[in-house]
């Protein structure tokens, strides 16, 4: 069953993750709300299903999903975190990492085009490794690397 992060845990990970970031908290926008929920409850949402197949595919530790108002394409959706609570990774690194998301958001960064959605990851990844060496005292993984993200190369044009 999903639980809520307490708003002062999700306040002080706000704060580091704009430290990180560089991107100010907004005056004006409300403290977000960070759901955990476990791997089943993921794989239901995001994935397709919660079988043990869909369970075991689904790579997501978290996501933060923007709101939108009235688009023909998603409809009207209301903004949410959402990260899972039995990842390898701590809650909280998992959440510094969708805040920043959130915090690129209320800063008026809406990528559209996959070089704009590649830096939000990167930034986000950045932070991500930041926040555990700095708060949790973990090493730079071996296997870390740029953020699974891949732009469609162009196709060259040809000359004669």
């Amino acid at each position: 069953m999903p639980t809520v992060m307490m708003g002062s845990q999700v306040k002080s990970l706000l704060l580091i993750a704009s430290q990180l970031s560089g991107y100010p908290i907004p005056a004006d926008a409300p403290t977000p709300v960070v759901t955990e929920v476990t791997a089943p409850e993921m794989a239901k949402d995001q994935c397709g299903g919660d079988d043990p197949l869909h369970v075991l595919m689904c790579p997501l530790l978290g996501f933060y999903e923007w709101p939108t108002t009235n688009d023909a394409n998603i409809g009207t959706r209301p903004e949410r975190i959402v990260i899972r609570s039995d990842a390898e990774d701590s809650a909280n690194t998992i959440a510094v990492h969708e805040l920043t998301h959130w915090l690129q958001f209320h800063n008026g960064f809406h990528p559209t085009t996959c070089p704009d959605l590649f830096l939000i990851e990167y930034q986000a990844y950045t932070v991500t490794m930041k926040y555990m060496v700095t708060y949790e005292g973990v090493a730079i993984p071996e296997e870390y690397g740029v953020p699974g993200v891949s732009c469609p190369t162009q196709p060259r044009k040809e000359t004669k």
